[in-house]
């Protein structure tokens, strides 16, 4: 209802003075993020849906209770974005740039308990004599995602794992190709591994993801970039075609028309030629 969620400012007034600018849209993402992490609860409980208490209780500073499970880091920015204060209300930009951190770091302990339970595919020893398994399927990855219930569906698990290439955890074996439930070969980047990697358990050993390619191109190809354009069609090629129709039609009415000789006269003077054409159609 767009009652609850209009901006304090608004509510108030200030004497017709109240600019709504981006903090107020700032205050209403928070109200929608509020939203979605408590699906089927109802907003103002106490106010038994009277405009004028929920006003009140808006102006008063008071709002949704959080759930204790949503991440304090997420809990921070819900009471900054949806603070009575415009001052406090970070921008779209900070917003943006803290969802991307939750997001890495989220990706990053997920991949981390991943890389100990997805099936690699077997490897030809190295000149020590000991497997080197890096690499897996996207199926496999898939498979893995959907038995712990990280994904309940294939396409999210799909963008489960193109949000893991988009944190940098994930890699295209040859960095060129988004995430994909199919054979195509991917790896866990070590780094970030290793990042996650819990301090009671760290005992300096290498991980068994691979050396991959700092500078690749997997952060976009998972967000969506870089992928093949669809063949376009050719807006044209019908117009050529009735052009050529066209000149097809000319010709065959021309081949109809018989030209005659036709007279010309001069003259001495200064007057211009005169040029007679007589046409005959048969």
């Amino acid at each position: 209802m767009t009652m609850r969620r209009m901006v304090p400012e608004v509510i108030d007034g200030k004497q017709s003075q109240a600019v709504y600018n981006e903090s107020a849209d700032i205050y209403t993402l928070a109200i929608t993020w509020w939203d979605i992490l408590h699906p089927r609860r109802g907003k103002y409980p106490a106010s038994m849906g009277n405009h004028v208490n929920i006003f009140r209780m808006v102006l008063d500073g008071q709002r949704q209770p959080i759930d204790p499970e949503v991440p304090q880091m997420l809990r921070d920015l819900l009471d900054n974005a949806w603070n009575a204060d415009t001052m406090y209300r970070p921008s779209a930009k900070a917003i943006v740039a803290t969802l991307e951190d939750m997001q890495d770091d989220l990706c990053g302990h997920i991949a981390h308990h991943l890389s100990g339970v997805v099936t690699y595919l077997s490897a030809k020893k190295g000149k020590k004599g000991v497997a080197n398994h890096t690499t897996f399927t996207g199926e496999d990855l898939v498979k893995s995602l959907m038995d712990p219930k990280y994904a309940f569906e294939v396409d999210k698990a799909i963008r489960f794992g193109n949000s893991f290439m988009d944190a940098g955890c994930l890699h295209h074996t040859k960095h060129a190709q988004p995430f994909e439930n199919a054979a195509t070969t991917y790896t866990f980047d070590s780094y970030q591994l290793d990042l996650n990697e819990p301090l009671d358990q760290g005992d300096g050993a290498a991980t068994t993801a691979g050396d991959v390619n700092v500078a690749c191109a997997c952060r976009k190809l998972g967000q969506g970039h870089g992928k093949p354009k669809p063949k376009r069609r050719n807006l044209f090629r019908k117009h050529e075609k009735q052009a050529q129709l066209t000149v097809n039609l000319l010709n065959e009415f021309n081949s109809d028309m018989d030209f005659e000789v036709f007279p010309t006269t001069t003259t001495n003077g200064p007057e211009a030629r005169t040029l007679t054409l007589e046409l005959s159609q048969v």
